[in-house]
C-alpha cells in the first residue's frame, strides 16, 4: 500500500470551513479554496485522514482572502475553539486538571495533540522554560508543510496555548531558511491571568 505522507484529520479541516461559514469573508474563502477541495472535506469523515496538502492550500487560501492580520486571528481562535472540540476537549481538560494555568507545564502537551491532529508530520520537541518563555521546535517538517504562511498559521495555533492558560501571550517563529528539516517558535506570555484572544504570532 502506498504511503500516504502527512496526513491530517478531517474533523480539523470540516472545522476551518465551519467557522469560514459563519463569517462575512467566508464565502470569499470557501471560494478561493476550491469547489472541489471544500466538497471533499464536507464529504469526508471527521476521523479520516486527508493530506497535509489539503490543509495547506487551505490555509494560504484564507491569508489570501483575510488577510495577513485577520487570518492570524482566525487560526488562533480556531485552535481556542477546538480545546472544547471532539478530538481535543479531554487532552486540554486532562492537561489544565494536572498542571493548572502553566503555560510552560501545558506546552508539554503539544507533541500529544500533534498526533491526535496528524500523522507523519513531524515531531515535537518542547525546551526548558524561562520565566515567560518556553522554546517549542518542529523537526522533520515534511516539506509539502515548509511554507512561511503555513508556518506562521501554526505559530498562532500554538499562541492559543497562551489562552487556554488564561495569560498574554503568543509564539513567535524564529528566523529559518526554506529547506531546513526544523521550524522553531518560541512561546512568551505575562504573568496577567486573564484570557486573551487575537493576537499576531509566526
Amino acid at each position: 500500500m502506498p504511503d500516504p505522507g502527512p496526513v491530517i484529520r478531517g474533523r480539523h479541516l470540516k472545522a476551518l470551513l465551519e467557522r469560514l461559514r459563519t463569517m462575512p469573508q467566508g464565502p470569499s474563502a470557501l471560494a478561493r479554496i476550491g469547489a472541489g477541495l471544500v466538497g471533499r472535506i464536507d464529504e469526508g469523515g471527521g476521523l479520516d485522514w486527508f493530506p497535509a496538502e489539503d490543509n495547506v492550500a487551505a490555509t494560504l487560501a484564507i491569508y489570501d482572502v483575510l488577510g495577513p492580520m485577520a487570518a492570524d486571528r482566525f487560526f488562533r481562535a480556531q485552535m481556542k475553539a477546538s480545546f472544547d472540540g471532539p478530538i481535543l476537549r479531554t487532552l486540554a481538560t486532562t492537561a489544565v486538571a494536572v498542571f493548572g494555568y502553566d503555560p510552560a507545564a501545558l506546552a508539554r502537551w503539544i507533541p500529544r495533540a500533534w498526533d491526535l491532529l496528524f500523522r507523519q508530520a513531524g515531531t515535537w520537541r518542547i525546551g526548558e522554560a524561562t520565566p515567560g518563555s518556553v522554546t517549542l521546535t518542529l523537526a522533520g517538517l515534511p516539506p509539502v508543510m515548509d511554507d512561511p504562511t503555513y508556518l506562521r498559521s501554526v505559530g498562532c495555533a500554538m499562541s492559543a496555548l497562551a489562552d487556554l492558560a488564561r495569560v498574554q501571550g503568543a509564539a513567535t517563529l524564529q528566523p529559518r531558511t526554506r529547506g531546513d528539516a526544523e521550524a522553531v517558535w518560541v512561546l512568551r506570555w505575562s504573568a496577567a491571568a486573564r484570557p486573551v484572544t487575537g493576537g499576531r504570532a509566526g
